[in-house]
C-alpha cells in the first residue's frame, strides 16, 4: 500500500515588493492508496492532483510529511509507474513503436512477447504499428503506447494523470475498462478532473480541493451519498458519462 502521512507542499508566491506568502499545493494531508484496486482522486483545476501524482510517484521529492510504500519509504524501482497526460515527455518521437517496446522489454528483463500481448490489449495491433515512427501516431496512440510501456513490468501501482485525455469516447471507455481488468494484479491509482469518469473506473474516490482531499470513500457512497457541498458541485455540473458513451 502507499501511505501518506501529513503531506505539505507549498510554494512562496511573491504578493509585492519583497512581500511573498506560502501557497499550499498540498495541505497537510493523510490517507491511503489501496491495493488490488482502482483509486480514483478528482478535483478542479489547480486542486493539487498532479502535485499529488508528481510526489507520489517519486518526481517530487521537495515536501514535507511522509510517503510510504509498504511501510518504507525508500520505493523500490519497479513498485510504481507514471503515465503522464502528455506522451510527449514519455516517448522519443523519432524512434518506432518496435524500439519502444523493445527497449522496455529488455530493460526490465521480460519477455518480448508479453510486452506484445500489453500493447495489443490496447486494441492496437501490433504488426500493424509495429514500424510506425511515434511523431506519426495520433495523441490518443501515443498515450495507448506510453500506458503500455509503463505496464511492461508489472508494477505494484501504475499512476494516471488524465493519461487518456486524448482519447475518443469508444477507446477510452475501453481503457477504462482495462484498468478494471488489470487492477487485481496492477493496484491503479487514476486522475482525471471528470467525476464521471473516475467513478465509472474506480472502486475508491478522493475528493481533493485546495490542496486538501475533503471527502473520500467508496464509488457508490461518493456518488449517491456525498456529505462534501464542494463533492455535490462536482457531480451535478460534470455531464453524466455512462449517458454519453
Amino acid at each position: 500500500m502507499i501511505k501518506i502521512i501529513n503531506l505539505t507542499k507549498k510554494y512562496k508566491i511573491k504578493t509585492g515588493n519583497f512581500r511573498y506568502s506560502d501557497f499550499y499545493a498540498l495541505d497537510n494531508i493523510s490517507t491511503i492508496f489501496k491495493e488490488n484496486i482502482i483509486n480514483g482522486i478528482t478535483g478542479s483545476s489547480g486542486s493539487g492532483k498532479t502535485t499529488l501524482a508528481n510526489i507520489i510517484s517519486g518526481y517530487d521529492r521537495d515536501y514535507s510529511g511522509e510517503v510510504l510504500y509498504d511501510n518504507s519509504q525508500e520505493k523500490k524501482y519497479d513498485y510504481i509507474r507514471y503515465v503522464f497526460q502528455d506522451p510527449y515527455i514519455s516517448l522519443n518521437m523519432v524512434k518506432t513503436v518496435e524500439w519502444h517496446i523493445m527497449t522496455a522489454s529488455e530493460l526490465n528483463n521480460v519477455d518480448i512477447e508479453s510486452s506484445i500481448k500489453k500493447f495489443e490489449s490496447t486494441r492496437l495491433d501490433y504488426d500493424d504499428y509495429r514500424s510506425k515512427y511515434v511523431n506519426t501516431l495520433s495523441g490518443g496512440e501515443m498515450q495507448k503506447l506510453a500506458f503500455t510501456i509503463a505496464i511492461i513490468p508489472d508494477p505494484k501501482y501504475i499512476v494516471l494523470d488524465e493519461a487518456f485525455s486524448m482519447l475518443d469516447p469508444i477507446n477510452l471507455f475501453y481503457m477504462l475498462s482495462l484498468l478494471k481488468s488489470i487492477r487485481k494484479t496492477i493496484s491503479v491509482i487514476y486522475i482525471d478532473h471528470d467525476i464521471n469518469r473516475v467513478a465509472f473506473a474506480s472502486d475508491y474516490i478522493y475528493i481533493l480541493n485546495k490542496g486538501r482531499i475533503i471527502e473520500e470513500n467508496d464509488t457508490d457512497t461518493i456518488m449517491n451519498k456525498p456529505e462534501n457541498e464542494y463533492t455535490k458541485k462536482l457531480i451535478e455540473y460534470s455531464p453524466d458519462y455512462k449517458k454519453r458513451i
